[in-house]
């Protein structure tokens, strides 16, 4: 859930690696055609995390879906 309503956001596009499908970068539209640029660099992947890093919690309005 967003802290705040983006205002006026028109389009959202991607830049995607051809062969790996990495995300490299994020370019955000406005209502005015501004366009807000955010690149993805240094990206691990499979990083290891302690269990202190990482805690997900499940709030009564989500839903867990498991593969079968």
């Amino acid at each position: 859930m967003p802290r705040r309503e983006m205002a006026n956001l028109e389009f959202l596009q991607l830049e995607v690696h051809p062969q790996t499908s990495d995300l490299l970068a994020l370019a955000l539209v406005d209502g005015s055609g501004n366009v807000r640029t955010i690149r993805l660099e240094g990206m691990e992947r499979n990083v290891e995390l302690a269990e202190a890093e990482f805690v997900f919690e499940v709030t009564p309005d989500l839903e867990v879906i498991r593969p079968e």
